[in-house]
């Protein structure tokens, strides 16, 4: 990837729609519900979270690495990195994937 690519409008405005898309599906803070359920399940004595930005971090590299955009590649990077950079900047829990689970279960 070039400079050029990473600065380019294309990038730019994809990103702002993901970062708006995310804002607008996600839920407004911390433990509220968003428009789209969470990804969230238990193993073991765990409660594992994938938070949307974990989702589409793995979605943005496995793009790059299989060479694969579902428009031009800095329309769909942008549109991922949007949603990313929303997940990370709005939630103090972002990191907080694995974690054990409060509910006793035999």
């Amino acid at each position: 990837m070039s400079s050029g690519f990473l600065l380019s409008s294309g990038f730019g405005l994809s990103m702002t729609f993901g970062y708006l898309t995310a804002k607008f599906i996600a839920g407004p803070k911390i433990n509220e519900k968003g428009r789209l359920p969470s990804i969230a399940f238990n193993f073991k004595k765990y409660r594992v979270h994938l938070h949307h930005w974990l989702v589409f971090l793995a979605a943005l590299i496995v793009s790059i690495y299989i060479n694969f955009a579902v428009f031009s590649p800095s329309i769909s990077y942008g549109f991922f990195s949007g949603i990313i950079y929303q997940g990370v900047s709005h939630y103090d829990d972002w990191l907080k994937i694995v974690f054990k689970d409060k509910i006793n279960r035999a």
